[in-house]
């Protein structure tokens, strides 16, 4: 009785934390999503697309080679979204609006 309980009831308990497990090692940010990825869009909307939110960094004022300088006043950002193998992705933001994004090894 006991054999066919726990033949019955592991399976239950050891199954979820085997998909479990495996879902922390899959990468929430791929090529294909990255690309997905547009200029101008909000940190939200690629929040959705990544799936995850991004670690944010204290706000920041950075230059972008090829973009003016940006008037004083304006909130600038930069939100990161990494894998677990070290990939991932970089947006630079301004007013939570990306103007640049770059990305690392992503397949």
């Amino acid at each position: 009785m006991l054999k066919t309980l726990i033949n019955k009831v592991l399976p239950l308990i050891i199954l979820p934390l085997i998909v479990s497990a495996c879902t922390l090692n899959s990468p929430s940010v791929t090529k294909a999503k990255y690309d997905q990825v547009q200029t101008g869009m909000t940190v939200s909307e690629i929040e959705k697309i990544i799936g995850k939110p991004g670690e944010s960094s204290a706000e920041i004022s950075f230059t972008i080679p090829g973009v003016p300088n940006l008037p004083s006043g304006n909130k600038q950002a930069i939100y990161q979204w990494k894998n677990p193998d070290g990939s991932g992705m970089t947006g630079a933001f301004v007013d939570d609006k990306l103007v640049f994004k770059a990305q690392v090894n992503l397949k």
